[in-house]
């Protein structure tokens, strides 16, 4: 499984994932750069906080399985 950290994580939480495959961060993603980020990293799961991750985003990648909204309101993924 590759895991893509989209935001800034606690590095604690960082490794957590590392048990589950490989893990790439890139820190304070804007919606902007996130589909070619998408496009280019290629991963099976996807990890926000305050990322917008809008449909553009999703349609950038076909492996993307699991879009990880880590906070209490899930309005910054476009599920429409």
């Amino acid at each position: 499984m590759k895991i893509l950290v989209a935001d800034r994580f606690d590095s604690f939480a960082v490794e957590a994932l590392k048990q589950l495959g490989e893990v790439e961060v890139r820190s304070e993603t804007s919606a902007d750069e996130l589909p070619a980020i998408l496009a280019d990293v290629r991963p099976t799961v996807l990890l926000v906080r305050s990322t917008k991750v809008n449909a553009k985003a999703l349609a950038a990648t076909d492996r993307l399985a699991l879009v990880v909204r880590a906070g209490p309101s899930p309005d910054s993924v476009d599920v429409a």
